[in-house]
């Protein structure tokens, strides 16, 4: 059973040319899908094993850090800019592909005249 994740991660600096940090797009996002996120420079990644911190590392070997990632280099922030966004896999009985989508609302920019909760 093939099960493929995506995270989101917001990263402390700009990307410079030729980049490799933000891989190639696998039809896990679109840039619609990710215009209304706070400014900054994100990155959607695809873990291949289930490592722990596999993202948070890999990122941090590139040089781009995580956004308050402070165990991996990252720049001071009030939270980690690490999200766990999308899950697919096959129902292991019916073989039905499935997507699950946990959408980065803490991401998201507030609305003009919105109050808060």
């Amino acid at each position: 059973m093939a099960v493929k994740s995506a995270y989101i991660a917001r990263k402390g600096s700009k990307p410079e040319k030729g980049d490799k940090s933000a891989g190639k797009n696998s039809g896990f996002s679109t840039q619609e899908e990710l215009r209304d996120l706070v400014p900054g420079h994100w990155v959607v990644v695809e873990p291949k094993t289930g490592r722990t911190h596999q993202i948070r590392v890999h990122l941090a070997f590139l040089g781009k850090p995580v956004l308050g990632d402070g165990l991996y280099g990252g720049q001071s922030s009030d939270r980690l800019w690490l999200h766990a966004w999308k899950l697919r896999l096959k129902h292991p009985i019916t073989g039905e592909e499935m997507e699950f989508v946990a959408e980065p609302e803490r991401f998201r920019k507030p609305l003009v005249g919105a109050q808060p909760a």
